[in-house]
């Protein structure tokens, strides 16, 4: 999941996405613009087998970290983000 609306999620999206076939990953950007989108991406990639969840660092991630922390547990979802 990324904010797209501010230049650092697309870019580090850019940095994710140049390593991530080393890892053997497909990378696929979600795009949130707001509190509602969360639950709902969250939601489906925990459908899907063997997913996980990258975070972009931003304000809109800082702002609703609890919210995506508790969602991801909930729905046993693997997931790494920038906790700035």
């Amino acid at each position: 999941m990324r904010d797209a609306a501010i230049p650092s999620g697309t870019g580090q999206w850019g940095a994710i996405q140049s390593v991530a076939p080393s890892f053997g990953m497909e990378l696929r950007a979600i795009d949130v613009h707001d509190a509602g989108e969360i639950e709902r991406t969250i939601r489906a990639f925990a459908r899907t087998p063997n997913t996980g969840m990258i975070l972009t660092a931003s304000a809109f991630a800082q702002l609703h970290r609890k919210v995506i922390i508790t969602l991801a547990d909930r729905h046993k979802l693997p997931a790494a983000f920038n906790a700035v």
